[in-house]
């Protein structure tokens, strides 16, 4: 199976749409609605209002990638409800820099990708991934030149293409 890059629509044509207050159903049911979506190449995302659900009213972000297709006023995601009720929740500042997007990162590659999640613990970075891992989102992105490099030089090329997309 191929990667996916997270944080970009598999349907580009969703990137122009305005996806605020569409119905939002998991592969098991609804779960909320769209509070607001970014269209940022290579960093979209969605922000859901989980009170369908939950009376407390959490709301989660989902990477771009997270939507299988779009209906008459609706999203379907190809996440299920446990998947988004054990997001971390959205604290509403975004700018998803430093600590919460790598949080965010490593919760849906492992949901994505089957990696394991980071766990915050204290204040303690996320794990490193892999040169494996690395690899893969290379040849994902289409790094050329990505199997004669180091796992620093992967890193940095793999950031690059995030950004230039």
């Amino acid at each position: 199976m191929a990667a996916t890059d997270l944080w970009t629509y598999r349907d580009q044509a969703l990137s122009a749409l305005d996806l605020s207050g569409y119905e939002v159903e998991a592969t098991d049911g609804s779960i909320g609605k769209i509070d607001m979506a970014t269209h940022d190449v290579g960093a979209s995302y969605i922000v859901v209002d989980t009170g369908v659900w939950n009376p407390l009213g959490k709301r989660v972000v989902l990477p771009a990638a997270a939507i299988e297709r779009v209906g008459s006023a609706r999203v379907f995601l190809n996440r299920s409800q446990d998947e988004i009720r054990n997001a971390p929740p959205y604290d509403g500042k975004g700018g998803f820099e430093g600590r919460e997007r790598a949080l965010l990162d490593s919760y849906y590659r492992a949901h994505f990708y089957g990696q394991e999640p980071w766990e915050a613990e204290d204040d303690k970075p996320p794990t490193d991934r892999s040169r494996g891992e690395l690899y893969d989102e290379a040849k994902t992105l289409g790094v050329e030149g990505r199997s004669s490099m180091t796992k620093d030089q992967l890193r940095r090329a793999v950031d690059d293409a995030r950004k230039s997309r």
